[in-house]
């Protein structure tokens, strides 16, 4: 299956620092493509003295971190053709390790780091999504569709690392709040996010299957938060998307004109044509 793929990331008009950071990496073989694409939105929690946002420092991190995951493991998983449930339990051994990075981070240095993410991996003609906050995936199919398939928001009733139940709900400005059956009634806002705070918190994991033609884009709230469905697949459709050039003109397009809209629009992407 040839793969089509492009990704967007700016700061925005007027920020001076970025929060975000995103990933792409693809591995070839005759057995199939093995894709990762991550879209990571940092949580701003001030600038360090040397300029660097906490949320940059967050969401690269998380970004570093998985890439040395896909370099350790693409050849293990292609050669002896693991399965997606191995490498989703390989994921989020992996996932775990970094939260307790940023939870030690917090600890020497004083500053909370958190992170919204969304980890889309493709093996095997099927593929598996990681998702936990403010971040979304959109599928287009080949002729029709424009599908919200991963929303922005957090998931209730999620289990925790070592399965205690908990309610969890997103409170102002995306953050996220702890509800009966945590810690107490936590509320953490965008200086003490989820991931890289407290508790490991489990992604929300969705399955399926791979369409030959369809679109899968990967992207943080901002970046269609002006559009409707409608245009974005107007501007997204598989079908008119035939080089990867082309895919980074139409990411390139919609961030400026959210960016003339809202002002200031830090808007990441990445999109994959299947």
């Amino acid at each position: 299956m040839k793969i089509l793929s492009a990704v967007h990331w700016c700061a925005g008009l007027h920020n001076a620092t970025k929060s975000s950071s995103v990933m792409l990496k693809i591995a070839e073989s005759k057995r199939g493509n093995f894709l990762m694409g991550l879209v990571a939105c940092g949580m701003r929690t001030g600038d360090t003295n040397d300029g660097i946002s906490g949320g940059e420092i967050a969401s690269g991190y998380l970004v570093e971190e998985l890439a040395k995951w896909f370099e350790s493991y693409y050849l293990l998983i292609m050669m002896q053709n693991k399965s997606l449930y191995w490498i989703k339990r390989k994921l989020i051994l992996a996932l775990k390790s970094i939260h307790e990075d940023l939870a030690h981070y917090y600890e020497k240095r004083g500053r909370r780091l958190g992170v919204s993410y969304i980890l889309y991996v493709i093996w095997g003609g099927k593929y598996i999504i990681l998702q936990l906050g403010e971040v979304e995936m959109f599928k287009f199919g080949r002729f029709i569709g424009c599908w919200c398939v991963m929303k922005s928001k957090a998931n209730v009733e999620r289990k925790g690392w070592f399965g205690e139940k908990r309610d969890v709900v997103l409170g102002e400005g995306g953050s996220v709040v702890w509800g009966e059956g945590g810690v107490g009634d936590v509320a953490i806002g965008e200086e003490e996010n989820a991931f890289g705070k407290r508790d490991f918190i489990m992604p929300k994991v969705k399955y399926g299957n791979v369409r030959k033609g369809e679109g899968i884009l990967l992207c943080n709230g901002k970046f269609t938060k002006q559009l409707s469905k409608k245009k974005l697949r107007e501007a997204l459709k598989p079908t008119e998307l035939r080089s990867e050039m082309q895919i980074r003109k139409r990411l390139n397009g919609i961030a400026d004109y959210v960016g003339r809209k809202v002002g200031d629009g830090e808007c990441v992407a990445v999109y994959i044509k299947c």
